[in-house]
């Protein structure tokens, strides 16, 4: 009879033959076996292990990688394979403890230390992952997929100005690697360094002219910097190559509308609800979204869903959609808006935060009604005003300034931060000292939120400032309904005055937003609005002088 160590080699024998067979069962029954004869045996135990995980019997390999990891703790095999099951299941923290046991067993394993900073980012513990990452470089600055790596969290973290010259760094140690270059590219358009953004997504569609992400990069670009007829072709080919793609129609709807072909432009616009990192949020109603049926008759629930600038704006069709018959419209308003809307249209049903909702026949957000009404430049609605003030308030307001001598004029300057778009948009009220001293001009500041305070800064405004007093649009649309003319950038402002038919002259950036087109001084949406556009990037000093100029014809 053979002694129990002699049967439990021949059993272990036997098992690794049919291991490296593929006969998986065959070994699995010997290694129990085994495992029964020798319970303490590490290396037995973790050949268990691994015939059950390569069997795809991952639920019993992972506690027994672990009994052998109890036995042998400095098992590094065991536990780079135990890491990758618990990485299969998402079970970061699991990870995360075996990469740190890897990591102390073997602290210069240059492989080790790239799983373990690897292990930090996609638990999402990016704080932690950059500086494993800097470490490892330190030794080793040429690792590629380390710094690759780090310019990515930083970029995933928004810190784009640490992005940037990691990105450089990899673009110097691979200068043909295109996602290096789109990765460069985005770092410097979240930064505004709009020429340096061209240039690198160029050079990124240079190196791969069929590069979807390359292609989109530099679509923006363009776009951004008013070039929409050199984008579009750009996004047409992206399309082409990656049809299933949200954010590629989202940026054509751009394209488009900046070039006035509003009904693909508008078609184009409603993949905005698909797009990663936008976070716009609809309601679940379950009923279908009006596009245009028939409405006799009907229920329609409209929401917004960006900024109150487009709310103000798109409200305009809420009347229209009663005159094509349909019985109750019901709106979503936003708390600043609401006693505005109450006035200036009676005959639409007003929903507060939190109200229940009424039974329903279709929905639509604000800002796909110009797709419903199928708006083309011909036929906007722009017949204004369609916001009303309280003429009583109105009348409290004139009293008020009439202690002030010539035309009272209204000022707006920034918009709100959050807002994508605001380091374009927004200025500062010391870029526009140059108004002032015009004979006959007297500025009423209309300006709310963390800009309010510059009016105190630019004393030879001589502004008058009473916008504490103004809790909402309400109380704004009053004031502004007592001024001459109003000064505004591509904020709230703008659309309430051009709501209200109030003469306006809104000065917009370089890089304007898409509802202004291009190359024109007028707005198919606003009669009353006069547009005054920068001529050159980021160059406001003409500006202010056409403005200036344009006062003082007023006089």
């Amino acid at each position: 009879m053979k002694s129990p160590s002699a049967q439990l080699q021949i059993d272990l024998q036997q098992a690794a033959e049919h291991h490296r067979a593929g006969r998986l069962n065959d070994a699995i029954a010997l290694y129990r076996k085994a495992v029964a004869s020798d319970p303490r045996n590490a290396d037995i135990t973790q050949m268990l292990a691994l015939a059950q995980h390569q069997s795809g019997n991952d639920a019993e390999a992972i506690p027994l990688f672990n009994r052998a990891l109890m036995l042998d703790p400095a098992n590094v095999s065991a536990l780079q394979n135990l890491l990758e099951l618990y990485r299969r299941q998402g079970n970061w923290d699991k990870v995360l403890e075996c990469a740190r046991k890897l990591t102390n067993l073997r602290p210069a394993d240059s492989e080790i230390r790239m799983l373990y900073a690897g292990a930090l980012a996609q638990a999402g513990r990016l704080d932690e992952a950059a500086p494993a990452y800097q470490k490892l470089l330190e030794s080793q600055p040429t690792n590629i997929q380390a710094q690759h790596s780090l310019a990515e969290i930083y970029r995933l973290q928004k810190k784009f100005s640490l992005a940037e010259p990691e990105f450089q760094k990899l673009v110097r140690l691979r200068p043909n690697d295109v996602q290096a270059w789109v990765g460069l590219a985005d770092s410097l358009r979240w930064q505004y360094k709009m020429e340096p953004w061209l240039a690198a997504s160029q050079r990124a569609v240079q190196i791969d002219p069929n590069s979807v992400d390359a292609l989109h990069q530099l679509g923006w670009a363009l776009l951004d910097l008013a070039r929409p007829r050199e984008a579009l072709p750009l996004v047409e080919r992206a399309i082409r190559l990656s049809p299933r793609e949200p954010r590629l129609y989202w940026l054509r709807g751009f394209i488009l509308l900046m070039l006035g072909e509003y009904p693909q432009g508008w078609n184009n616009y409603e993949s905005r609800w698909e797009v990663t990192g936008l976070n716009l949020k609809r309601p679940s109603l379950g009923r279908p979204q009006w596009r245009g049926e028939d409405l006799r008759g009907k229920t329609v629930y409209l929401f917004p869903e960006q900024g109150l600038g487009d709310t103000l704006q798109f409200i305009r069709y809420a009347p229209l959609i009663l005159e094509r018959g349909a019985k109750d419209v019901f709106v979503a308003t936003p708390p600043e808006i609401e006693s505005l809307l109450a006035r200036s249209m009676p005959g639409i049903k007003l929903l507060r935060p939190g109200d229940p909702l009424p039974e329903i026949d279709f929905q639509c957000p604000i800002m796909s009604l110009p797709l419903a009404f199928g708006t083309t430049l011909e036929n906007v609605p722009a017949k204004v005003p369609y916001l009303t003030p309280d003429p009583v308030a109105v009348t409290k307001w004139k009293e008020r300034l009439s202690q002030y001598p010539g035309l009272k004029v209204g000022l707006a300057w920034a918009g709100r931060p959050t807002n994508p778009n605001d380091f374009h948009r927004s200025t500062t009220l010391q870029k526009l000292r140059g108004l002032a001293g015009i004979p006959g001009i007297q500025f009423v500041s209309l300006q709310k939120g963390y800009a309010s305070d510059q009016a105190k800064q630019v004393p030879e405004l001589g502004m008058i400032d009473w916008t504490s007093e103004l809790n909402d649009f309400a109380d704004t649309a009053a004031l502004v309904g007592a001024l001459d003319h109003v000064i505004s950038i591509c904020t709230s402002i703008t659309h309430l005055s051009g709501a209200m038919g109030k003469p306006t002259s809104t000065i917009l950036s370089y890089t304007a937003d898409f509802r202004w087109m291009l190359d024109r001084d007028d707005s198919p949406w606003y009669p009353s609005i006069k547009l005054f556009r920068q001529p050159t990037y980021g160059e406001w000093d003409s500006v202010v002088q056409n403005v200036r100029k344009a006062l003082s014809d007023l006089r």
